[in-house]
């Protein structure tokens, strides 16, 4: 019996099973997971060819006075990268990923992160993404990302399942 995947749903049901594993309590990301005490919440969705999110640091994410560490930006990027994949119903890991950082992020920014898929093969995927200000481009990557499996609905449904008290 083969697997069913979301590929194999149309495209609201799966939209509709992703949405649950994004916003269930028992999403744990750091940079996603609505219940991570110690997260960013970031929402991110799918907009044309990417994805797309939005984002505004606070002073507890300061490297150094006044900038914002280029650890949370990379969590950021690596996270918007990471969702080309997962919006297609792909599990994905990142294989290697390459910042730039040209200006900094300040606590109070309102940022934009993006990310585009530019070359996928069966097993590895390329992927671009940036983060702005306005129209300022602060950071950009470069990601490879190593497709592990399809996200099927019965591991959805299993991740969301309430737990008992």
């Amino acid at each position: 019996m083969a697997l069913y995947t979301l590929q194999d749903m149309n495209d609201s049901e799966s939209t509709a099973l992703l949405q649950r594993l994004i916003q269930s309590p028992n999403n744990p990301c750091f940079v996603c997971g609505p219940t991570n005490p110690h997260g960013l919440h970031v929402h991110l969705e799918q907009l044309g060819g990417g994805i797309e999110g939005r984002f505004t640091p606070d002073t507890w994410q300061q490297g150094w006075q006044g900038v914002i560490h280029g650890g949370i930006l990379a969590a950021l990027l690596d996270e918007a990268m990471a969702y080309t994949l997962f919006v297609t119903g792909s599990m994905a890991v990142t294989a290697r990923m390459e910042l730039r950082y040209r200006r900094a992020a300040r606590a109070g920014d309102e940022l934009r992160v993006n990310a585009r898929i530019v070359r996928d093969s069966k097993r590895l995927v390329d992927v671009e993404g940036r983060i702005l200000q306005d129209s300022v481009v602060l950071v950009e990557a470069a990601g490879r990302f190593m497709r592990l499996a399809p996200i099927s609905p019965g591991t959805v449904l299993d991740a969301t399942r309430e737990t008992a008290p």
